[in-house]
């Protein structure tokens, strides 16, 4: 007796739900990395912890680069908890939702004040639940648009075959190992000290913490299997991506990439790196671009 096909045994909604409970989580992991780290606690008399809160609600605490870190931290997980528990639309749903961000704000908050060198706020659980609530509204607005780029990805993830899958794989840690360690910040003075520093550096910029020739090379050689899975990752497995397209859609990806890691305040930006990376892609689309036309070219004439 045949097997029933895969996609009877784990249906397209079930799989969408489970990605978005992981990614509503992993963005909650992130959260708490953020506001927990370096993960030392200390004891704290309540007294001071009351007299720390009430400080921090006062209005001249109120740093609108801090709010609007706090706010977009937490939009995500909005709209990825709200894609699950409030998926329904109603109500009663969405608010369940965003009391449970504000929870999970109040713990983080709280938590800041046994470890040393964190300042919690108030003023962050605000800013944090209406995080929450931006999510909520954007999943209402974009489900339709959510849910079918979801079950795309996930449908091509299934017909793919086990190179595709690890190049996506490989993209994945790519980026991760880009902007590790993850100290994000949109504070405009601590950007600045980045380039002032000159740990933030146009291409060829000399600069004591610039690239030297063996990471150049370790770059361009790392951003090679770029190429491959840019050509290659499509939901068509007869129709390889062209060239042209594939080196757009690295040198995008790195670019993106390199934006986010100008916000990483702990690492240096130098952005002759992303040049190189963008060659080694293109390099490497154009390898894969020909093995694939060999390959077609070999089936044809057999």
């Amino acid at each position: 007796m045949d097997r029933p096909p895969h996609h009877s045994i784990y249906s397209l909604s079930a799989t969408r739900d489970r990605v978005y409970t992981f990614v509503a989580l992993a963005f909650v992991a992130f959260a708490t990395w953020g506001s927990w780290f370096p993960f030392v606690f200390r004891p704290l008399p309540l007294s001071v912890a009351a007299e720390w809160l009430w400080w921090s609600a006062t209005p001249a605490q109120l740093s609108l680069t801090d709010a609007l870190s706090n706010l977009l931290l937490f939009v995500p997980i909005g709209v990825f908890a709200a894609s699950v528990i409030g998926r329904s639309g109603r109500l009663r749903d969405s608010v369940w939702v965003i009391a449970l961000g504000a929870a999970l704000s109040i713990v983080l908050e709280l938590g800041q004040l046994l470890v040393p060198w964190r300042i919690p706020s108030v003023l962050d659980i605000a800013f944090e639940t209406a995080g929450m609530a931006v999510g909520v509204i954007v999943r209402r607005g974009a489900a339709s648009e959510l849910d079918a780029l979801t079950s795309n990805v996930i449908t091509t993830w299934r017909s793919a075959g086990i190179v595709e899958r690890a190049l996506w794989a490989y993209v994945a840690a790519f980026a991760i190992a880009w902007l590790i360690p993850f100290d994000f910040t949109i504070r405009p003075n601590e950007i600045a000290d980045k380039y002032e520093h000159k740990r933030l550096l146009w291409p060829w910029m000399p600069s004591p913490d610039a690239a030297g020739t063996a990471e150049l090379w370790l770059t361009a050689l790392a951003a090679v299997p770029l190429g491959w899975a840019l050509v290659l990752w499509t939901s068509d497995a007869e129709r390889r991506r062209p060239v042209a397209a594939a080196i757009a859609c690295a040198a995008a990806l790195l670019v993106a990439l390199t934006l986010l890691q100008v916000t990483v305040f702990s690492r240096t930006t130098d952005t002759t790196l992303t040049l190189v990376a963008i060659g080694g892609a293109a390099a490497g689309a154009l390898t894969a671009a020909r093995m694939t036309a060999r390959a077609l070219c070999a089936q044809a004439g057999s």
